[in-house]
């Protein structure tokens, strides 16, 4: 006579089998999960810095179009920016949630002028853009 042997029979998991095969899926899961999420952070902040750059580049634009006008009657008048109260070479302007400074310096030995766009967001700069022109004709 055969002995029937109850372990060869048996077809089903056992509970530690499925906690385990769990746990372990669980593991996988959250490394995944971490890095869609510092993925979707950084296509966010490359967005902002992406868009400030093109609004900087606008404006600098903007200023080159200008350039044989005074300056400062193109930035208080078609550009609508107002002189910063902290200095007389920094005007700024509001866009949306975000400043715009124009910094302009003193001629070079060549009469360029070095033009200095910063766009801000809070006090941190998401663009910074610079050029010499020759302004004023």
């Amino acid at each position: 006579m055969k002995k029937n042997n109850l372990v060869q029979q048996e077809h089903g998991l056992t509970l530690i089998e499925v906690i385990a095969s769990i746990l372990l899926i669980s593991i996988i899961l959250l490394s995944f999960m971490s890095m869609f999420l510092q993925s979707s952070k950084t296509t966010a902040t490359s967005d902002d810095i992406v868009n400030a750059t093109y609004l900087a580049q606008k404006e600098m634009e903007s200023i080159y179009k200008y350039r044989n006008n005074p300056i400062e009657t193109v930035l208080e008048g078609p550009l609508n920016y107002h002189k910063e109260s902290t200095s007389e070479n920094i005007w700024v302007k509001q866009v949306d949630a975000v400043h715009i400074y124009v910094t302009l310096k003193d001629p070079d030995n060549l009469g360029l002028t070095p033009i200095i766009i910063e766009v801000k967001e809070d006090t941190s700069v998401k663009s910074k853009i610079e050029n010499r022109y020759k302004l004023g004709g």
